[in-house]
């Protein structure tokens, strides 16, 4: 997952994530979903 930086202007900034699977297709048996959080933090 890449990140641009110069969506978070500031000092600090959070913003919350989900990723998805494709769906399942050709026999396969795994889906998967990913949801967490970015947080960006200038010093």
């Amino acid at each position: 997952m890449d990140l641009d930086l110069t969506r978070y202007p500031g000092a600090k900034a959070t913003e919350q994530f989900v990723r998805r699977s494709q769906p399942l297709r050709n026999g396969s048996t795994l889906m998967f979903e990913v949801r967490g959080y970015v947080t960006v933090t200038r010093e």
